[in-house]
């Protein structure tokens, strides 16, 4: 008798409906002395100097969208970061979305999520200097003309995992130019894509980040992503 009773509890048990765990709903605006507001069922933070030029670097900060998520959006010169707000934590950074150029007009487009990191005004540089030094020191290497002149062809290695590798290419044909042409390698094959087509996802903190996976840009303004394989 007992042991039904048990079984029969267990199954009611069993039988609740699980409820899910959803992320605290947040809004974020520009405040007027260059802060960020950001208002929850909790109430409202306030964190100074978010959109300050002085403070950031940056030359043009803003609240945007990236990926379908909130985020901050900072410029300077040819480059661009996206910062995403956490689901979760309002006042933390889930990933950072960076758009780079090198001093010789590389582009190099990588992000990466995970960071849990309080928002603040050194996001912008901190996060674009790691990212930079991902990069082999061929990427800015004023050098480069010399170099095509003397082979034809110069690749240099953005981003390599284990199945791809980016590369940027510099040939006598686009030197003229100035901006190399870009391709993906995957098991052997070369294929050419669209500077501003792609992202690399890339996993680890600091200096110690890796390539991970391939994403490709699917909206024309160019913040919604997807695997490459799709």
């Amino acid at each position: 008798m007992f042991q039904r009773q048990l079984f029969c509890l267990l199954v009611a048990i069993l039988s609740l409906p699980v409820l899910a765990q959803s992320a605290p709903k947040a809004s974020y605006r520009a405040g007027l002395n260059h802060e960020l507001i950001i208002t929850t069922a909790k109430g409202k933070q306030v964190i100074a100097h978010v959109f300050s030029t002085q403070e950031t670097s940056a030359e043009y900060s803003a609240l945007a969208e990236f990926n379908h998520q909130a985020a901050l959006f900072y410029s300077s010169k040819m480059d661009e970061l996206y910062f995403t707000f956490s689901q979760t934590t309002p006042e933390l950074i889930d990933c950072v979305y960076v758009s780079l150029r090198t001093q010789i007009n590389v582009p190099v487009r990588k992000f990466r999520c995970g960071l849990n990191e309080k928002i603040s005004p050194t996001l912008f540089e901190q996060q674009r200097e790691d990212f930079a030094n991902t990069l082999p020191a061929q990427a800015n290497d004023l050098n480069i003309a010399a170099q095509v002149n003397s082979t034809g062809k110069v690749i240099i290695p953005i981003s390599q995992a284990e199945h791809f590798e980016v590369q940027a290419v510099y040939t006598t044909q686009n030197l003229e130019n100035g901006e190399p042409d870009m391709f993906i390698v995957q098991d052997g094959v070369s294929t050419k894509i669209n500077a501003n087509g792609f992202y690399v996802e890339y996993k680890g903190k600091g200096t110690k980040l890796n390539a991970s996976r391939l994403f490709k840009v699917v909206s024309k303004e160019g913040t919604k992503l997807a695997p490459f394989t799709e």
